[in-house]
């Protein structure tokens, strides 16, 4: 491996569209979405429903705060997974 380059950081959708080795039109048909709506994401026109945000994040190979990131999504105030701790109830003797 290039020790230049040992992680490549998409600063944009479609950056990160070529780093997947894909196209808007593969992508767009991957997804089952038309070019067009693809094409809006990638300018910033409009946000994926949320089933097309995780599935955009499957095709990308990309963390969903990454690809919030890169559609301008302010996640800022979101907490990270953590795991849920249960209070023991009175009856757990």
């Amino acid at each position: 491996m290039n020790q230049d380059i040992d992680y490549l950081k998409p600063e944009t959708i479609q950056e990160a569209i070529q780093l997947a080795e894909a196209t808007q039109e593969q992508l767009a048909r991957n997804l089952g979405v038309s070019l067009n709506t693809v094409n809006s994401w990638v300018n910033c026109r409009k946000m994926p429903r949320a089933d097309n945000f995780f599935a955009l994040c499957r095709e990308l190979k990309l963390s969903p705060k990454t690809v919030a990131r890169l559609l301008r999504i302010d996640i800022s105030n979101i907490p990270d997974d953590i795991p849920l701790i249960r209070s023991p109830s009175p009856n757990d003797n």
